[in-house]
């Protein structure tokens, strides 16, 4: 969605950004990702949310290692562009 503009996003595709953003920013302060917690958030900034989206992102990161989903968000796996690269 980086490329798209924010004005052409739908308004569910918003509210699930603002959910992901949420989300990243109470795992980097150190809180727990709750479903009231990232709701909170997304009100705070201006932003709306339908109320089961906040609960399904915070079900979907429950008991998950979101600082190494971070660290491997960008990283090649195994047989990727550098394995590409490789001669034949």
């Amino acid at each position: 969605m980086a490329a798209v503009a924010g004005n052409m996003l739908t308004g569910a595709e918003r509210g699930e950004l603002s959910c992901i953003y949420a989300a990243m920013i109470l795992h980097d302060g150190g809180a727990g990702i709750e479903a009231e917690a990232i709701a909170a958030m997304v009100k705070a900034a201006g932003g709306s949310v339908d109320a089961h989206v906040p609960l399904l992102f915070a079900r979907a990161l429950r008991g998950k290692d979101v600082g190494k989903m971070l660290e491997t968000l960008g990283s090649p796996g195994a047989g990727g562009a550098a394995g590409a690269a490789a001669p034949a």
